[in-house]
């Protein structure tokens, strides 16, 4: 197997400081989550709320979960670049596959946000092109 690049101490420094944040924020993000999941299952449970009232509640707690565990993976990844020799690329490579994933769901998740957003400005334009003066 080909020798890899070795990061240098400084470069190991910033890159062990950026997983040590990322780890940080994703396990905010993983714990904030599952403390919604459980905040939003308990009226249902207690008879105060619905199935249905906890569909948006579910689903927001599960985008946070998921930023969360890939923002994590990725910050291992980051960390296993400082902590071993030999693989920094390969470990480099793995953390910005994580990173891709949590960049590319919140791309997506961007993407619909927009396409309801100007369904909703044309179909205000339309409704009120039709009312009349």
């Amino acid at each position: 197997m080909p020798e890899q690049y070795e990061f240098n101490d400084e470069q190991n420094q910033a890159i062990g400081s950026l997983s040590h944040k990322m780890k940080v924020v994703s396990v905010f993000m993983i714990v904030i989550a599952i403390l919604s999941i459980v905040g939003a299952i308990i009226p249902m449970f207690k008879g105060m709320s619905s199935l249905a009232q906890l569909g948006p509640d579910l689903v927001g707690s599960l985008v946070s979960l998921l930023i969360g565990v890939w923002g994590l993976n990725a910050a291992r990844s980051f960390q296993e670049v400082v902590d071993t020799k030999g693989n920094d690329i390969d470990h480099m490579m793995d953390a910005v596959g994580n990173l891709n994933k949590l960049v590319g769901f919140a791309y997506w998740l961007l993407m619909i946000f927009i396409f309801v957003l100007l369904l909703g400005v044309f179909f205000g334009i339309v409704a009120g092109a039709m009312s009349p003066p």
